[in-house]
């Protein structure tokens, strides 16, 4: 069987009109488009000199005081200067008073689906990438990776993005899922999504079921440029096909021998087990516990782990009609969006076929989070920090400052939560850099935050300002925290 290619992401309207459906019957099926104002805007502007800050050393997670930090979009998108406070002539700039705050790499998203929509299946909202586009930006998100969906559509929003057609956080991608008959997200994708865009979904998605099959999907992969190919390995409903190790085995050879680099969605210790030789397994073990032997492989490889801890919580809150809303949930998104996730009105994913039975069944394992956590960051796996929004109960921008306080809950080090989002998450797509420390000739994404968050870990939500390719981006103060 060959492998299956796009006919189209299921998220888009272009093309529904030959499937027999009209762009208004399918909008309709979606729900109502979101009619919320930007929160992100940006003005033309000179140069800016933050004196007298603190800086966070991505590469070492320590913090630096006393420094100026200087960059001017004008004159290019790098930072040109970091020196010792009074070194720097403020050439015409704007002088930003650095005392008491910190001046933090932008964050990075490491884990997101920039073209799905944000609403819940029983309350569903129309696509927005640029709403998600903008809640992450809000939220000092000035990357993220998504981890699967159509390159041709998800590289002309990049491209927007980069000209500035489009305001929003730089946007890595590579292509759609690689995965088995009838494995995840199938199942899930036929159940949710109204018809059409069920079985466009799967048709999206490179379906093979031997190694032959395999070596074409990576070859489709690779010939549209993208940097990373997406493996599904998780018995996802339980009793579910998954990839086999042969299957996978000759997707990460062949990635390999593409030159690109190996992502896997792992569910359980024999899934995490089987992706060791990945170089990013995109979601912890969430299902059962995760023995210290097969933590040291994870290790040993450099293989990173996007551990997604506050997306499976979330869910597992939903089921448990217990799901809150955080300070930044309630700042960045409108209560049309929250009240339907909120108490015993989010317990309706109950209902919903596969998901409803995934939510529930993670009661069975959430016990084991917090172990899986700590043993991999004292074994030294390296974590980065991603969210896989949007999804119920996870959404754009405020999931990423929920799982940071997911993770520091579990008792992993801000510093190293820091490091994994941003200079580790940079490291996993090129070396040397571009983005991710502050750091003389790397783009300025930064972030300028009140306090020091290693020895203040809520200081890192506390951002005063974000800075896009050494633009400030303008926020509106009533959508902020």
């Amino acid at each position: 069987m060959s492998a299956k290619k796009r006919i189209i992401g299921a998220v888009l309207t272009v093309g529904l009109v030959a499937a027999g459906v009209t762009v208004f019957q399918v909008r309709a099926a979606l729900g109502p488009a979101l009619d919320v104002p930007a929160i992100c805007s940006v003005k033309p502007q000179a140069g800016w000199l933050i004196q007298n800050v603190s800086v966070f050393d991505s590469r070492s997670g320590r913090v630096y005081e006393h420094l100026d930090v200087y960059f001017d979009a004008q004159v290019g998108p790098e930072i040109i200067s970091v020196g010792p406070t009074g070194s720097l002539p403020p050439n015409g700039a704007t002088v930003v008073d650095g005392r008491g705050r910190t001046v933090l790499p932008g964050f990075v998203n490491a884990h997101v689906h920039a073209l799905l929509p944000v609403g819940a299946p029983w309350s569903p909202v129309f696509p927005s990438a640029a709403y998600n586009l903008d809640a992450w930006l809000a939220a000092g998100i000035t990357t993220v990776f998504d981890l699967g969906g159509p390159s041709a559509n998800l590289g002309a929003l990049a491209v927007q993005l980069e000209s500035g057609a489009l305001l929003g956080p730089h946007l890595l991608h590579g292509d759609t899922l690689i995965t088995v008959p009838d494995s995840h997200p199938l199942p899930a994708g036929r159940a949710v999504l109204p018809w059409p865009l069920g079985m466009l979904a799967a048709n999206s998605m490179y379906v093979v079921d031997d190694k032959a099959s395999a070596r074409d999907a990576v070859a489709r992969i690779a010939a549209t440029g993208a940097p990373w190919t997406k493996s599904i390995v998780d018995e996802l409903p339980t009793g579910s096909p998954s990839m086999s190790r042969a299957i996978l085995g000759e997707v990460l050879t062949r990635t390999r021998e593409a030159g690109m680099r190996s992502v896997v969605h792992v569910g359980d210790e024999e899934d995490a087990k089987l992706a060791v030789e990945a170089d990013l397994q995109a979601h912890m073990v969430y299902r059962g516990a995760l023995r210290e032997s097969t933590i040291h492989a994870i290790a040993a490889l450099d293989t990173r782990v996007v551990p997604t801890v506050y997306a499976f919580q979330s869910s597992e809150n939903l089921a448990a009609g217990t799901w809150s809303s955080s300070e930044w949930d309630r700042a960045l998104h409108p209560r049309s969006l929250l009240a339907p996730l909120e108490g015993e009105a989010g317990a309706a994913i109950r209902d919903v076929p596969v998901i409803g039975a995934f939510a529930q069944e993670l009661q069975n394992h959430s016990m084991h989070w917090d172990r899986t956590l700590q043993s991999m960051n004292e074994l030294g796996v390296t974590l980065l920090v991603g969210t896989d929004a949007p999804l119920p109960g996870v959404l754009p921008g405020s999931a990423y400052h929920n799982e940071i306080d997911r993770m520091a809950s579990a008792y992993i080090p801000m510093a190293t939560i820091l490091q994994g989002a941003t200079f580790e998450a940079a490291k996993f797509v090129e070396e040397p850099i571009t983005f991710g420390a502050v750091e003389s000739g790397l783009r300025a994404d930064l972030l300028l935050v009140r306090g020091n968050p290693i020895v203040e870990p809520q200081a890192v939500h506390r951002i005063e300002a974000v800075f896009l390719s050494g633009r400030r981006i303008e926020r509106d103060p009533s959508r902020l925290p």
